[in-house]
C-alpha cells in the first residue's frame, strides 16, 4: 500500500513539474522537468526512515519499558546539566 502511494505521488510530481520552466541561479542552471523523480524513490524511503530513526527511536508503538528506558535516559541527562549549571 505504500509503495502505491509512494509510485503514485511520485509519478504526480513528476507531471507537476513537465511545465516548470528551468532555474537558473548564476551559472547554475536546474531543469526540474527532466527528473525522474521515480528513479529517487529509494532514496527518499532511506531519508524518511533517517528521520523516523532520528525523531523517534523507542519506535511508532513503544512498549513501556522501551519508552522508558530512552525517556529515563533524556531525563538523567536533563538532571546532570542542572547539576553542571549549579
Amino acid at each position: 500500500m505504500i509503495y502505491e502511494i509512494q509510485s503514485q505521488g511520485l509519478k504526480q510530481l513528476n507531471n507537476f513539474f513537465t511545465g516548470v520552466p528551468a532555474l537558473h541561479v548564476g551559472f547554475i542552471n536546474i531543469d526540474l522537468s527532466s527528473i525522474n523523480f521515480l528513479n529517487y524513490q529509494y532514496l527518499l524511503y532511506g531519508l524518511a526512515l533517517v528521520g523516523m530513526m532520528l525523531l523517534r527511536p523507542e519506535g511508532l508503538f513503544p512498549s513501556r519499558r522501551r519508552k522508558a528506558e530512552l525517556h529515563d535516559a533524556d531525563d538523567a541527562g536533563a538532571a546532570n546539566q542542572e547539576l553542571v549549571e549549579a
